[in-house]
């Protein structure tokens, strides 16, 4: 054990060191090594004209993590400045040093700005941004100013985690905002400080011992106090004490007003937070005049000697110190005095009012009236204390005292105002009014306006007409006139401030009308239906308010004019009537004027033959009459109904139940409202009533049981049939054709003769055995012969069905004996016989089965069932070496074949490195000598992914095409030479074969070939991305028993390379599979033969990180990959081998892997050719996965066993040195050894040799 940890500890040792000689350490960026190479001996801003007055230098690309350590001073300068942005006028004799960023618009070290003559001296350290840019300078604004010298160190922050020591101040309010210092080590990089675990805010490192923050908010209470930085983070436990705030009552605000001259006191007290005593203090502005605070109380007391608003801030603070402020204001007022009214403007206005008028003085806020000769004025608005506006009220003419009135008392202006008459204005303006007439009411308003309501009128010249009155506050003329004549007169308004309007007016008074004059109608004639449009002639008619014929009004009345109208007659019955015009003066009437003329009526039906009936059936029928005026009532005016049928004498229904057959004929006249007549002669014929059905005859007369048979039927009275039976059962699909031809359809029914019955209304008749039945023969499912055999002491069960029938059916055993144990059975539903049960004896039994359908139908068939032995005791199938070899195998096979392709693409990845091995081609043999009998099948295919062209590997390859080969060989670097540009595009084949072997728990050989071809392009310098397609078939031998597995293979893929930076290449690779496995078994307990068939899917990638230092003859490549296989594997059952055939059930392969390596190349050139050693390490890690598969034997259904396929985690180091030789022009040698170190010491090496040729 000691030897082999020795053995492991050195193979160990000699991979670190391999790896290390080859992995370089973290660098820093090319930015931070050009400000180190151009500041990091300091910088002195040079004396000189402009230009050379300055040192000025630009970065971009820093990486993350990094920092800038800077120390700058300035000397004989007499306006010094360290990044403090310059303005004009500041350059003048002064010297700067500053650091830009954001494209010289921001500065990104702290401000220094000392005083002129001074010098200053700036540290501290810049985390820098990568997203920034930055600019790095020193400056002398003139030959004769001073000099800025500046030393700055880049370099990566402390990767150790920060230590937190103290905070300043360690308390603070809830409500957060406190600005707190931290002090400690290692806060250059800080990203978060949090209180209590609340981030705080407003985060500035200052430099790597201290840091600023805000508070955030928090309950009351100590709380934990964390600093993170990218190293780490530190905690100081209940760093930091909460307490609640301080508060004040009033919050803030204007406090109550004071006046001047007059006693003034308010208390602002604290209303919450804060630990005794308290300090009461005015922290901001000033108290108005002659108001002092007390500090014991909080108290603002005093008496105001001055007016204006004070603005202050009064603050409470604790015994902890912490406080709370508010500001207020105060609002002292001037001691009031009374108003004094300086003058108006205008002066002057109408009687009316609404005249605005502003009024200047002094006094005048909170001015609450003003009148105007002891009115008051309206829309009183106080502009400020020496203006105010108002609008006049009504007045009478004349000037008037104004005012003015405030709490402080009033001033008058005598005389201030004077009111102006104006001119009423009346409505209708002067002239003629509407006329009148004696006799008729009368009524016209005169209206007056302009002036001050209320208004009076009067008549003052000339007299209204005869009866008409003037209402002397409505200014409403009135009355009935009394003659006629013109009257002339004035009417005069008076307002209520004493202006006057007046207008003379004329009225004409006709003398009273007289009543209408008919003289003449057109036409003079019209039905009795009324309708007929009539024009009157005559004198009057305007007005007219109805026109009668016979005492009845017309309808539609319309006055032309004076002397004609027209009107639609009313009905009325015939003859001659009086025509009567009716105005507001009268009537008027022509007698005899108009002639009604009778109509005669039509009836409907029209005369003839109406509906026939039938005796004892009952008849409905009804007359209609038109063209007459309703209500119409009807008569049978000779003739008669016949018997049974009555005349509705409202209605005109003839209606009843005829008791004789008859041909009836007679007369109905219909009358209407006016007296109209109308007569139709009708006939109605009824038949005899009607008698039962006669059935004479049926076609077909025979018909199968099963029904279902078309059956037509002839006789007499099927009219309305309801039904047909056979042998007492309903026919189906009832169909008459007319009075004398039904069809149907026969319902089942057992054989024989049967009785056909037809029904209707009228009754039913029967043919007497009119319809035969015949047998059928029924058919069963399985046809007769051998059924399924089964197994003593298993289960049986088979089904036996009948049809062409008449469900339901029973079964039944006719002859023979069906096997011992297993029984005959109607199902639960009745649909089949069931066969079931468990056999005794081993036996071949012959039995016939009879089924029976509803109607008696039969049908037989003769069966047999071969009974087997109860086989011998089977095994446990997941302990047996062939079945657990078989798992393993088609598990390994599925690994195998993702290896193949991930090897195959991975190798083309390689090449897509460089465009000169991107395109070579060569024609190769490869064959590899394996030492490791034990090594796994599954051995890591990273390991053989990083294998040299040459390298078999440890398993031994035989391959063609450089492609095959994830990386070049020595030999490949040899021969690679710059070419000329073949394009973008390339396409590449590859493949090879892998023997390999497993001893120990299960022997397994098994032989893998892959190939696989696609077409990249180059998208760009740092992109080649392609697709390809491939084919893998693997064959493994279990044991020497012939068992074995056949996997076939279908692959496609996407892959791409791509190059960030120089150097750095990123290797990706997703593809999938589908898979066929063939197997064949032995059977260990008899000898035989089981063979299977699954299909599956698989889906595989890798991605790999490699570093490339490389020139024309040294190539250092450390590099890492991780992959993974995952496959999906159908169940299936095999056939043959007896009752030890096995059923598997879906199955999933898994595969992980991770590698670390590095290689290391050097080319050496000779007269002949060239030589290129090379030495390779590598660390891997197997993360292998076990395969479960359920399985058991394929008769007795379920999978009741499982077999696990063995997981092989493990870590392996890898050792190799290879030689490859050219030989011009283009022929090559490689040579290759490697060997495999893992937890036992070696296990395992490797050695292959290659020749090949490129063409």
């Amino acid at each position: 054990m000691r030897q082999r940890a020795a053995r492991l500890g050195a193979g160990l040792f000699l991979l670190l060191v391999l790896v290390g000689l080859s992995s370089p350490a973290a660098a820093l960026s090319d930015a931070c090594v050009a400000v180190n190479a151009d500041w990091g001996a300091g910088v002195t801003s040079p004396q000189g004209a402009s230009p050379n007055n300055k040192v000025e230098k630009e970065y971009a690309s820093f990486a993350a993590g990094e920092v800038i350590d800077y120390q700058a001073s300035t000397s004989n300068s007499s306006n010094a400045e360290l990044n403090a942005e310059p303005e004009s006028s500041d350059w003048n004799g002064s010297a700067v040093f500053t650091i830009f960023k954001n494209d010289y618009n921001d500065y990104a070290v702290p401000d220094a700005r000392p005083g002129n003559g001074s010098e200053v001296s700036l540290t501290g350290t810049l985390i820098l941004d990568p997203d920034e840019d930055y600019a790095v300078g020193v400056y002398s604004s003139t030959a004769s100013s001073g000099t800025a010298t500046a030393t700055l160190t880049c370099r990566l922050a402390s990767a150790g985690g920060p230590e937190l020591t103290s905070l300043s101040p360690d308390f603070g309010v809830t409500t957060g905002g406190d600005s707190v210092t931290l002090t400690g080590t290692g806060f250059t990089g800080a990203t978060g400080v949090t209180f209590g675990g609340t981030a705080a805010t407003d985060l500035s490192v200052t430099n790597d011992t201290t840091l600023t923050v805000k508070t955030p908010a928090h309950a009351e209470g100590a709380v934990d106090v964390v600093v993170t930085t990218p190293g780490g983070s530190d905690t100081l436990a209940s760093g930091f004490t909460y307490y609640p705030p301080v508060t004040l009552s009033p919050e803030s605000g204007a406090l109550d007003g004071g006046t001047v001259g007059v006693p003034y006191s308010v208390f602002i007290d604290k209303s919450g937070g804060g630990a005794a005593p308290y300090t009461i203090s005015l922290a901001a502005g000033a108290l108005p005049a002659g108001i002092e605070l007390d500090p014991d109380w909080g108290g603002l007391v005093g008496t105001p000697t001055e007016a204006g608003t004070a603005t202050f801030t009064i603050r409470y603070t604790d015994g902890l110190g912490l406080f709370g402020s508010a500001e207020y204001t105060i609002t002292i007022v001037a001691a009031a005095s009374g108003p004094e009214l300086a003058s108006l403007s205008p002066t002057t206005g109408p009687t009316t009012g609404g005249t605005s008028v502003t009024l200047t003085g002094t006094g005048f806020t909170g001015a609450t009236e003003v009148t105007f000769g002891g009115t008051a004025a309206t829309d009183l608005s106080v502009t400020n204390d020496t203006t105010l506006t108002v609008k006049t009220p009504a007045h009478a003419a004349g000037a008037v005292d104004v005012v003015v009135t405030t709490g402080d008392g009033s001033d008058t202006l005598a005389s201030g105002f004077t009111y102006q008459a104006v001119t009423l204005s009346l409505s209708p303006a002067a002239g003629a009014l509407p006329g009148g007439t004696v006799g008729t009411g009368y009524s016209v308003s005169v209206t007056a306006s302009d002036g001050t309501s209320p208004y009076s009128y009067a008549v003052t010249s000339g007299a209204l007409p005869g009866g008409v009155n003037l209402n002397a506050s409505t200014g409403a003329l009135s009355g009935t006139p009394t003659a006629e004549e013109s009257a002339s007169f004035t009417i005069t308004a008076t307002d209520n401030v004493g202006n006057t309007g007046a207008a003379a007016y004329t009225i004409a008074i006709a003398a009273a009308a007289s009543g209408p004059e008919l003289t003449s109608l057109s036409p003079t004639t019209g039905p009795t239906t009324g309708g007929t449009s009539v024009t009157l002639t005559g004198t009057g008619f305007t007005g007219a308010t109805g026109v009668t014929f016979g005492g009845t009004a017309g309808t539609d009345l319309s006055v032309t004019n004076d002397t004609t109208l027209t009107v639609k007659t009313p009905a009325h019955v015939a003859g001659a009537v009086d025509v009567v015009v009716t105005t507001g003066d009268g009537s008027d009437t022509l007698d005899d004027g108009f002639t009604y003329q009778a109509v005669t009526l039509s009836l409907s039906p029209a005369a003839g033959a109406l509906p026939g009936g039938t005796a004892a059936t009952d008849y409905s029928v009804s007359v209609t009459a038109s063209d007459g005026a309703s209500p119409y009532s009807y008569a049978v005016t000779s003739g008669a109904l016949p018997g049974g049928v009555n005349l509705n004498a409202s209605t005109g229904a003839l209606s009843g139940t005829p008791t004789t057959e008859e041909s009836a004929s007679f007369t109905i006249t219909a009358t209407d409202s006016l007296g109209n007549t109308g007569s139709a002669a009708y006939t109605i014929a009824i038949a005899a009533e009607a008698s039962g059905p006669e059935l004479a005859s049926l076609s077909p007369t025979t018909g199968p049981t099963t029904g279902g048979t078309s059956v037509t039927l002839t006789g007499t009275g099927f009219t309305g049939a309801t039904g047909v039976t056979f042998g007492g059962t309903a026919a189906t699909d009832l169909s008459v054709t007319n009075d004398t031809t039904l069809t149907v359809k026969t319902p089942a029914h057992v054989a024989g003769a049967v009785d056909v019955v037809v029904t209707t209304g009228d009754g039913s008749d029967t043919l007497a055995s009119g319809f035969t039945y015949q047998a059928v023969t029924l058919s069963l499912s399985p046809a007769a012969g051998a059924l399924p055999g089964g197994t003593v002491g298993t289960g049986y069960s088979v089904s036996v069905t009948a049809s062409d029938g008449t469900s339901p059916y029973s079964y039944a055993v006719t002859s023979g004996a069906l096997p011992a144990g297993v029984e005959l059975a109607l199902d639960a539903g009745g649909l089949y016989g069931a066969l079931s049960g468990t056999p005794t004896t081993e036996e071949t039994a012959s039995f016939t089965i009879t089924a029976t359908d509803n109607v008696g139908n039969t049908g037989s068939a003769a069966y047999t069932i071969a009974i087997a032995a109860d086989p011998p005791a089977r095994p446990d199938p997941s302990l047996d070496v062939e079945v657990i070899g078989l798992v393993n195998a088609q598990a390994d096979a599925t690994r195998r074949v993702a290896r193949i392709q991930l090897q195959n693409f991975e190798g083309r990845l390689e090449r897509l490195h460089d465009d000169d091995e991107r395109w070579a081609s060569s024609m190769e043999v490869r064959i590899g000598v394996l030492q490791d009998r034990s090594a796994r099948p599954e051995d890591s295919f990273f390991e053989r992914a990083t294998t040299a062209v040459g390298d078999a590997g440890p398993q031994g390859l035989l391959a063609f095409d450089e492609a095959a080969d994830p990386q070049a060989s020595p030999a490949d670097a040899a021969i690679a030479r710059p070419a000329a540009d073949r394009g973008p595009l390339a396409v590449w084949s590859g493949g090879f074969i892998d023997f390999s072997r497993r001893d120990g728990g299960i022997d397994l050989d098994s032989t893998a070939v892959g190939v696989s071809g696609g077409v990249d392009y180059r998208f760009s310098p740092a992109l080649v991305a392609g697709f390809g397609f491939g084919y893998g078939r693997d064959r493994s031998d279990v044991g020497d028993n012939g068992t074995e597995t056949l996997v076939d293979a279908y692959s496609g893929a996407l892959y791409g390379s791509y190059k960030p930076i120089d150097g750095l290449f990123l290797d990706g690779l997703l593809g999938g599979s589908w898979i066929d496995l063939d197997s064949s078994r032995y059977v260990t307990v008899d000898g035989s033969t089981a063979d299977g068939s699954r299909s599956g899917t698989q889906l595989f990638g890798s991605l790999t990180a490699a570093y490339e230092f490389r020139d024309d003859a040294w190539l250092i490549s450390p590099y890492a990959r991780a992959g993974f296989s995952r496959a999906w594997l159908d169940g299936f059952s095999e056939t043959g081998g007896g009752v030890y055939g096995l059923t598997y059930g879906d199955q999933t392969v898994d595969s992980l892997s991770g590698a670390l390596g590095a290689r290391l190349r050097y080319v050496f050139d000779t007269e002949w050719g060239s030589i290129a050693p090379e030495v390779r390490a590598e660390y891997s890690h197997d993360f292998a996965d076990g395969s479960r598969v359920g399985l058991g034997y394929s008769d007795l259904g379920g999978l009741p066993y499982a077999v696990e396929t063995e997981a092989d985690a493990r870590d392996i180091a890898t050792v190799g040195l290879a030689l490859g030789i050219r030989f011009d022009p283009g022929w090559l040698l490689d040579l290759d050894y490697r060997t495999r170190l893992d937890g036992d010491g070696v296990a395992g090496g490797t050695g292959s040799a290659r020749l090949g040729t490129r063409f």
